[in-house]
């Protein structure tokens, strides 16, 4: 990992976990074990970890872990975007729509009549 990034990345871990000691991310930082890892990744990784309360110390960072997912592990599952779109809605349940919203309306109206009313009183 380039030195720059480390100690950006140290800075930024310590707003995280203040808990941490500086010294302790940067050798978690520097351990053998990455030196061939993508610096992406473990950015990713420390932050992950950094960010996950069971994690008591930097120390975990080179380790194997749930911190080195893609995806963390209390994430939502995301919606395939064929099934995120709604269903059409019915003619009948579209005339109960725009029902429902000329109700809203005339009734946001009437709200503003009172508040206006209420402040040319006062």
């Amino acid at each position: 990992m380039r030195s720059k990034l480390r100690e950006a990345l140290v800075l930024v871990i310590v707003e995280l976990r203040p808990s941490w000691d500086a010294d302790g991310i940067r050798k978690a930082l520097e351990h053998p074990d990455l030196a061939s890892v993508n610096e992406n990744a473990v950015t990713l990784a420390a932050v992950r970890a950094a960010t996950d309360g069971k994690v008591r110390s930097p120390g975990v960072i080179p380790s194997p872990g749930p911190h080195w997912d893609e995806r963390p592990a209390n994430a939502p599952t995301p919606i395939p975007p064929r099934f995120a779109a709604a269903a059409p809605l019915s003619d009948a349940e579209r005339a109960a729509a725009d029902q429902a919203a000329a109700r809203a309306r005339e009734a946001l109206a009437a709200a503003r009549s009172v508040v206006e009313s209420v402040e040319v009183s006062q």
